[in-house]
């Protein structure tokens, strides 16, 4: 109810206001927003005279193009506009450098919001925002302060050479790009268990799995609990996780047999991270894609064929991998006019072109627009995949802002109680109760670490 009143507040000050939001009072005839501090001339373009901007880009490509975009701007200008290169931007260097504009992920821009930049919906390229929503209601729910850029995270990823080879029809795909013979964890397992004691040899090499599953990590376990709609602080309040409901058991029973099927054909029972060992060595036709594995590069070695595709389903639904979102932040204290046209340039369709050509990760687009951009085909998919990806929630432990509640998940304290699970020691049941133990003893060693004292 108090992001409806919000919303319906914005729409009256929106009607009311666009009688009196601009007014000629310059002796020069400028037209000027008395709400946004921003004045035109007379030939429509903004005035950034005597006004500054200092920019932080990743790469020097992407320098160098905003240097380009800008000089027009510049010329017979007072104006400034410093460009940087930073391949990372933390939060603290954010608020204590000359940095109005930067790139960070979405958890560092919400430790940042009361120092950021409100946009009106109007002001922000619309396909950037209407498609992203899903990430992005907690942070800009009162305006635009985080304009979503890219995304990252584990993505499924298949060999589809190495399926040829065992036999499979790797034509036969359903509207994301899978294979309808193993579409699902369910029928994975089945193919991997045909193959128990008959391991196929591909090349000098025998087939080690076909999806070699380990509980060491738990970024890349999180899709496992998501199929059924769920999700960690599904009420917005981090003191209500939501360990304790229904939909929570129900996730880590559906999670239980995929956990204990044994993954490994060898006998070995390797209980390490495989997945790039594995998809790379080409004994295993499925893994996950973790950020920093370059399928292309890897493909250009191994000659091998490699497709992203979203997660198989569980139990007939779709799970959602978790990723990480990064997006431009504004300082407040920016200058009006400047930070107005440094969002149209770094919001245009070039500017997207220009990331999907650097491919450091996924860029967020529409996929009703991805035939505007030029791409590679994985490319394509890594962007089609990540609509079934979920980012963590920005939701602070009650009395402690600095604490972000899924903290708790990204800690691993989990992993100890899905490894019982998967072992068959806990019931999906008792493995509920002892999260939820696990997750109070978080808390209270979380509030000592900030306090030092027992809460």
């Amino acid at each position: 109810m108090k992001r409806l009143t919000l919303l319906l507040l914005s729409l009256g000050l929106v009607i009311t206001g666009a009688f009196v939001i601009f007014s000629l009072f310059s002796p020069k005839g400028q037209l000027c927003s008395t709400k946004k501090n921003i004045c035109f001339l007379e030939d429509g373009s903004l005035n950034i005279n005597d006004q500054s901007i200092v920019i932080a880009v990743e790469t020097q490509t992407q320098k160098d193009w905003l240097d380009q975009e800008f000089e027009p701007y510049l010329l017979n200008s007072t104006a400034t506009i410093t460009v940087i290169v930073r391949e990372e931007t933390l939060a603290f260097t954010f608020l204590n450098s000359t940095i109005d504009v930067a790139m960070m992920d979405k958890q560092a821009a919400g430790s940042l919001y009361p120092y950021l930049t409100l946009f009106d919906y109007e002001e922000v390229n619309p396909n950037l925002i209407n498609y992203a929503s899903k990430h992005l209601d907690e942070i800009n729910h009162e305006g635009i302060a985080f304009i979503p850029t890219t995304i990252d995270g584990p993505l499924f990823v298949m060999n589809t050479t190495l399926l040829s080879q065992l036999g499979y029809d790797v034509n036969d795909v359903d509207e994301h790009g899978r294979l309808n013979a193993l579409s699902s964890f369910e029928k994975i397992m089945e193919a991997n268990e045909s193959y128990r004691g008959n391991r196929p040899l591909i090349g000098k090499k025998r087939l080690t799995s076909m999806f070699p599953l380990t509980l060491v990590e738990p970024w890349s376990l999180y899709s496992f609990f998501t199929g059924n709609g769920w999700q960690l602080y599904p009420s917005d309040d981090a003191s209500q996780p939501g360990l304790d409901t229904s939909l929570f058991l129900e996730s880590l029973t559906l999670a239980q047999p995929i956990f204990s099927h044994q993954w490994d054909l060898s006998g070995q029972n390797i209980q390490t991270w495989r997945y790039e060992n594995e998809l790379i060595g080409g004994t295993a036709p499925f893994a996950v894609k973790v950020p920093w594995l370059n399928l292309e590069s890897i493909a250009s070695v191994t000659k091998q064929t490699y497709v992203v595709t979203p997660m198989p389903t569980i139990n007939g639904n779709q799970p959602y991998t978790l990723a990480q979102v990064k997006g431009w932040v504004f300082k407040e204290s920016a200058s009006p006019a400047l930070k107005q046209l440094v969002m149209e340039k770094l919001t245009s369709n070039a500017f997207t072109q220009l990331l999907i050509t650097e491919d450091k990760e996924a860029v967020m687009i529409d996929p009703s627009r991805i035939d505007e951009f030029e791409m590679s085909d994985l490319q394509r998919q890594k962007i089609l995949a990540a609509q079934f990806t979920l980012s963590p929630p920005l939701f602070a432990l009650p009395h402690y802002p600095s604490v972000l509640g899924f903290d708790f998940y990204t800690s691993g304290d989990m992993l100890p109680t899905l490894n019982q699970l998967k072992d068959q020691t806990l019931t999906p049941a008792q493995a509920q109760i002892q999260l939820m133990k696990v997750y109070d003893r978080w808390v209270i060693e979380r509030t000592y670490y900030e306090t030092k004292s027992n809460p």
